[in-house]
């Protein structure tokens, strides 16, 4: 016990580290977040969405943001923007540490847990974003919050978990839009619950819980959260910059549309968009460009996209200061890629084993095992995010729609899933084999954050 918490330490003081490395000597972003920020500190009020480009998005962690830099008396650009990659840096060790008390809680041994820990705090992609002056980081940890805490809300129904829960999704909805859909899948499995439930002092007591869950939402987030502002005058949720969606890709037929960036595909059309996996693609060129032509063609896949995306910290080529085709850092990116399909197959073992219990059993015990499981919570916001993720690259046809951090908040239901693939392998050379690949993937994904430590450097 005490040599396992001893390696958990330093998984997360390495992964703190790094990240607070990177978060130093770091000065730009995937979006110009600061412009947000900077004007709310400078002219003492918050812009609308017509002010800037990016502020169309909620609030939240720009007042946050912006009472820190005022707190400190931070005056310098670079100043400012070193002091939010800190805070972020921050609250992704948070993010990392709810990893760790979810797969603490799953039937492996110590060395697995580890393992399993190790994989996913030394995750490039959340790394990446984790040391940039974005919203991002902020919604992730309020999504990965809400899922914990759906789930432990109902193992153990009190109060304070009922608190805890709710908070959590004030944070992620009034960070982005993303916490709302979060918000509809929760509510759903407590319609769920509270239908399967044979006790009635039991079903009215979750009953009260699930109509105070609303108002206050509704509350705390449609109303002084300014979605229904913002929906009444510009007739959207804020979810994109862009006012107008792109016309709608057909099945076969090529176009190519944006409205934000006219020729960047992107999704071309649905069938290779949408049905389409380019492994050897990535695996040739592990990386995207930004121009109109001359791109990889799995820049046109969404699937490929969210994989590339999140196994290589390097694949997006962006931003600027982040961009190298170093011949070594292709080789790390290749490798990643390559080995990459292993936590691939497991979450999909996962996924697909995950559907196939849950008709199973529903189909077999009906409410009581609605009732007793909650494996189901975690389908659910995997599918929705997914779902959330292909609805949008249609609306928004150019390839910047494709980004596996949209999907992040709901990173715990993925850790389940991967160890529920996990859990599913009976042979043990596999077992083996799983293991020493993920171990590979774990060295390589620290060699892919450190050279961009070096490279800034």
């Amino acid at each position: 016990m005490k040599r396992k918490k001893t390696f958990v330490l330093a998984i997360l003081f390495i992964s703190l580290g790094l990240r607070l490395v990177l978060a130093f000597i770091n000065r730009q972003a995937n979006d110009d977040h600061m412009e947000v920020i900077n004007w709310i500190v400078n002219k003492a009020n918050i812009p609308i969405k017509d002010d800037c480009g990016i502020c169309y998005q909620p609030k939240f962690f720009y007042v946050i943001s912006a009472n820190i830099i005022t707190f400190f008396n931070i005056q310098t650009d670079d100043h400012r923007i070193i002091a939010i990659q800190l805070f972020n840096a921050i609250l992704g060790f948070f993010t990392i540490l709810f990893f760790s008390k979810f797969i603490n809680k799953q039937p492996f041994n110590d060395s697995t847990k580890l393992l399993l820990f190790a994989f996913f705090a030394f995750n490039p992609c959340l790394t990446g974003i984790n040391v940039q002056a974005t919203n991002d980081t902020l919604v992730i940890l309020g999504g990965v919050m809400s899922v914990y805490f759906c789930d432990l809300f109902f193992r153990n129904i009190t109060v304070t978990n009922f608190i805890y829960l709710m908070a959590s999704l004030f944070v992620c909805s009034l960070t982005k839009t993303t916490g709302i859909l979060i918000f509809l899948v929760i509510s759903v499995f407590f319609l769920f619950k509270i239908i399967a439930q044979p006790n009635i002092r039991q079903k009215r007591k979750l009953s009260n819980y699930f109509v105070g869950a609303i108002l206050l939402f509704t509350s705390v987030v449609i109303f002084a959260g300014g979605y229904y502002t913002y929906y009444k005058k510009y007739k959207s949720l804020p979810t994109s910059a862009w006012s107008n969606a792109d016309p709608p890709p057909s099945f076969f037929k090529e176009t190519t549309f944006s409205v934000g960036f006219p020729g960047r595909p992107g999704v071309l059309n649905m069938a290779n968009s949408f049905f389409t996996f380019r492994y050897f693609d990535m695996i040739k060129q592990p990386y995207i460009n930004n121009e109109v032509d001359n791109y990889p063609m799995h820049r046109t896949s969404v699937w490929s996209q969210l994989y590339g995306r999140t196994a290589f910290l390097h694949f997006d080529q962006w931003p600027p200061t982040w961009q190298t085709v170093d011949p070594f850092i292709v080789f790390v990116g290749r490798v990643l890629i390559i080995l990459g399909l292993i936590p691939l197959l497991l979450f999909l073992r996962g996924l697909f084993g995950g559907v196939f219990l849950f008709l199973k059993n529903v189909l077999k015990n009906g409410k009581t095992y609605l009732e007793s499981e909650n494996d189901y919570l975690h389908l659910g916001i995997t599918l929705a995010l997914f779902a959330a993720t292909l609805k949008y690259s249609y609306d928004v046809r150019d390839f910047s729609a494709m980004k596996s951090i949209y999907i992040f908040p709901g990173f715990i239901s993925f850790i389940k899933l991967i160890t529920d693939g996990y859990a599913s392998v009976k042979f043990r050379m596999v077992t083996k084999i799983i293991n020493i690949g993920l171990l590979i993937i774990i060295a390589f994904s620290i060699t892919d954050i450190s050279y961009l430590i070096y490279k800034l450097k």
